[in-house]
């Protein structure tokens, strides 16, 4: 399976090598790191997606306490570190141990302009830790689409006066909204959506 998967991102290595794709070769890369760094199954954790740019991290953490346990966002990367007290604070000696009360670090590679939710922030309630994240994509990124100003229309005419047929329905329903009068709800004389006798 690892072999398989090697393949695959050769694959991807000899794709985002074309010339006319640009930036892909660190992906690749850290794509290979987080693969090769083997997670361990401790603590039992579930990733879930609450929306469409949207996640929470569940941790099981029986037996520890919040004070134990540490929440890092740095670099790309969530932290998850525990270090368990309670055998050495109350000099605790285990005839037999069955919960796994060990160390742990725990580390998530998060995807672009993801980050860990401040408003609200990790919580542990009854042994689980949930950490919230969402995806903020900056303004500067977000698509934005223009509609051509008609280059032939008059000098000083309103760009926003077209036709009436060609107006989207929405458009049509501000246009009538807007040409009410709101003391009478009637037309207002010269509205270009109601005649006048």
């Amino acid at each position: 399976m690892a072999r398989q998967f090697d393949d695959m991102l050769d694959d991807f290595e000899q794709i985002f090598s074309h010339p006319g794709i640009l930036g892909f070769s660190p992906f690749v890369r850290e794509l290979r790191e987080v693969v090769a760094k083997k997670p361990s199954g401790y603590p039992p954790r579930n990733i879930i997606r609450t929306g469409d740019d949207t996640w929470m991290l569940e941790c099981a953490l029986a037996g520890f306490a919040p004070h134990e346990v540490e929440v890092e966002e740095h670099d790309g990367y969530v932290k998850v570190r525990g270090h368990s007290t309670l055998a050495e604070n109350a000099g605790m000696e285990y005839v037999h141990q069955g919960m796994a009360r060990r160390d742990f670090e725990l580390s998530i590679k998060l995807g672009e302009h993801v980050k860990v939710d401040r408003e609200h922030p990790p919580i542990m309630q009854n042994g689980v830790l949930v950490v919230q994240f969402f995806r903020l994509i900056p303004e500067a990124q977000k698509s934005t689409k223009w509609t051509p100003v008609d280059g032939n229309a008059p000098v000083g005419a309103d760009p926003a006066e077209k036709p009436i047929e060609e107006m989207t329905d929405e458009e049509v329903r501000e246009g009538i909204k807007a040409d009410l009068d709101p003391e009478t709800g009637l037309p207002k004389p010269g509205s270009r959506f109601f005649e006048h006798p």
